[in-house]
């Protein structure tokens, strides 16, 4: 299935159906505003394949991805719910091919959506729905790096720097035990999260959150007289690429001393 043949579809149909603000991007419908957890509902479907199957997801836009991550998601219409972890039990769907038919699917899909979406997205489309998502992850495979890395940030924008330390303790174990070039790149990335994060626990004075003037949600943190850090998604929706962009840097003046930054979520 093509994106474009979903976005029409979905722009003609599904979004004026559906509660609140959303935008579409290929095969993507998204909550607005995007803040620090993207909220999404994806038409997924196997090359050159005329059917398809939707997919409830939330993601953590603190951590570097190159796409979407389905750790946090829910096929809609499946036989067990509520649940984690994508499974292959679910309703594979015609695609429309002509106005009538598009009308009925389209309904069908909105009312899935409602139904089954909606209310996993409430849950788990917030701060604490993520971290609530991600304890019950680690819980069941503790030696899930990516899963320690998220609830690391998770714990350090939910202001609780202990709990965030803790984590980060642990994915940087696991992922050092792992050896693997990604893995490593994850305890890299916490390991310099961590250190930042344990600074504010040197007092209030040395630990606050900002916004920016385009009302960017960011963490800032002053290391010394000199040097700040900042760690924040750059946009609070999807521009036009598609993607969205996270950043962390630590500055020395106007010297920038290190930076990480990826895009995700194409």
């Amino acid at each position: 299935m093509r994106q474009s043949e979903w976005a029409r579809l979905a722009r003609r149909w599904l979004l004026p159906a559906l509660p609140g603000a959303w935008g579409h991007r290929g095969s993507l419908v998204y909550r607005k505003p995007v803040g620090w957890v993207l909220s999404y509902v994806v038409a997924h479907s196997h090359t050159g394949s005329k059917k398809f199957h939707l997919i409830a997801g939330t993601q953590l836009l603190a951590q570097p991805s190159a796409g979407l991550v389905l750790d946090v998601s829910l096929y809609v219409q499946q036989a067990t719910l509520p649940h984690l972890s994508s499974t292959e039990l679910h309703t594979l769907r015609d695609l429309p091919t002509d106005t009538s038919q598009a009308e009925t699917v389209m309904s069908e899909c909105a009312d899935a959506i409602l139904t089954e979406a909606v209310p996993y997205l409430d849950e788990y489309g917030t701060l604490q729905g993520q971290a609530n998502a991600h304890e019950a992850l680690v819980g069941h495979n503790p030696l899930n790096s990516n899963a320690h890395q998220r609830l690391c940030y998770i714990r350090l924008l939910l202001g609780d720097i202990h709990g965030c330390l803790a984590a980060a303790d642990v994915a940087q174990r696991t992922a050092r035990d792992d050896g693997r070039d990604w893995a490593l790149e994850i305890a890299d990335r916490v390991d310099q999260i961590a250190d930042l994060a344990s600074h504010s626990l040197k007092g209030p004075s040395t630990y606050y959150v900002k916004t920016s003037t385009t009302h960017v949600p960011s963490y800032t943190f002053r290391l010394d007289d000199r040097r700040t850090a900042m760690f924040s998604p750059t946009c609070t929706d999807l521009p036009p690429s598609g993607r969205v962009r996270q950043h962390a840097t630590v500055t020395q003046g106007d010297q920038e001393l290190w930076s990480v930054s990826t895009r995700s979520c194409r």
